[in-house]
């Protein structure tokens, strides 16, 4: 799943520059889908994918993204 991220993000750099434009709805539902199927461990990981091939604004964006998720997560367990 993590090389099938680096591919997306090399290959379709430019739909990304399209999703910016929505809010990121699309790299989202990829993101939240990706995260449910990865082990813990990995999570990392995808996060340091994501940073090598995003933008300093991208990143910016999909980490707020990774940590709402983290909290909701958190918010559901309690």
């Amino acid at each position: 799943m993590l090389k099938l991220w680096q591919e997306f993000l090399i290959k379709f750099k430019h739909v990304l520059i399209l999703d910016k434009e929505k809010g990121y709805v699309y790299l989202r539902s990829f993101l939240w889908y990706t995260d449910t199927k990865l082990l813990e461990s990995q999570q990392l990981e995808l996060e340091q994918v994501l940073a090598k091939y995003l933008s300093e604004e991208e990143k910016g964006n999909i980490m707020r993204t990774i940590a709402a998720k983290y909290i909701d997560e958190a918010e559901l367990k309690v």
